[in-house]
């Protein structure tokens, strides 16, 4: 036997001595689930999490510190994580109830608003796509969400911008779809959330608000890396939010990433979910 193959086998040693300690500690965790959930406890705690990184540091050779701290923090998040797995709050909860609640789809289209600077080729594959609908004309963004959240349109196509994001949590409207053209990406917005589960190649948008530190960020990118959610595209808002378009997951996922990013980064506010219509 080569000595590159006996170091494998050491190195495989290693990993299962070290997948049986992990289990154990995520067995561990599952044991300080119940007793939060009893004593209801916050499952992120960070000054307990720095006394352990502090341990950590000062265990590791100065050359390893830095993946030692990595390591730590994965095994503290992946351990987070599983607690809250367990503790999801009921249907009382308000995200969790709006996931619930989503329509498979949009409802029908009477009356939409659609954005003055879209262009007639656009106008026609809109208008193929809805037959009996009748299109209103609008060029303020504010005007036909307000008029949208008041009952009096089904609904409106307007171009994707910062400015609507705020918009459409001011007015309690959704992204219902995306609608791509050579001049920018227009969303159909409506009151309702679709959760468009016989569709493939979707994403969800979320927004995360509040002070988005780079800590936080890192930690929310993390929390969507582990439950395997890819990101399709963030922004920076200028309140010092989040915007995010994740590929859509299942709702029980989403329940979970959605609970632990409100519990330890900040405020989460569904956008909506963004298909491709043409």
């Amino acid at each position: 036997m080569c000595e590159l193959e006996k170091l494998r086998q050491e190195l495989a040693e290693v990993d299962r001595e070290l997948m049986e300690q992990f289990f154990r500690r995520m067995r561990i965790a599952e044991r300080v689930a119940e007793y939060k959930e009893k004593t209801k406890g916050r499952v992120y705690v960070p000054r307990q999490e720095a006394g352990v990184l502090a341990r950590t540091l000062h265990q590791a050779p100065k050359e390893l510190a830095c993946s030692a701290k990595a390591l730590a923090r994965t095994l503290m998040r992946l351990s987070r994580e599983r607690q809250y797995e367990l503790l999801l709050p009921d249907s009382s909860w308000r995200l969790g109830s709006l996931l619930e609640n989503a329509q498979t789809e949009a409802g029908p289209l009477e009356t939409l608003a659609v954005s003055a600077d879209l262009r007639d080729d656009f106008l026609q594959s809109l208008q193929s796509l809805y037959p009996d609908v009748s299109l209103i004309e609008t060029d303020k963004p504010g005007d036909a969400c307000r008029r949208l959240g008041e009952g009096l349109l089904d609904g409106a196509v307007l171009p994707l911008s910062e400015e609507l994001i705020f918009l459409l949590e001011r007015h309690a409207l959704f992204v219902q779809a995306c609608l791509p053209s050579c001049s920018g990406r227009y969303l159909i917005v409506g009151s309702g959330l679709v959760w468009p589960e016989a569709v493939q190649g979707w994403t969800l948008l979320l927004r995360i608000k509040g002070e988005v530190s780079g800590e936080l960020l890192a930690l929310a990118v993390h929390i969507l890396s582990d439950l395997e959610l890819s990101i399709v595209r963030m922004n920076s808002l200028s309140d010092g939010s989040l915007f995010l378009e994740i590929a859509a997951p299942s709702k029980s996922r989403m329940r979970r990433v959605l609970y632990q990013i409100q519990q330890e980064a900040g405020e989460v506010h569904l956008v909506g979910s963004c298909p491709s219509c043409l």
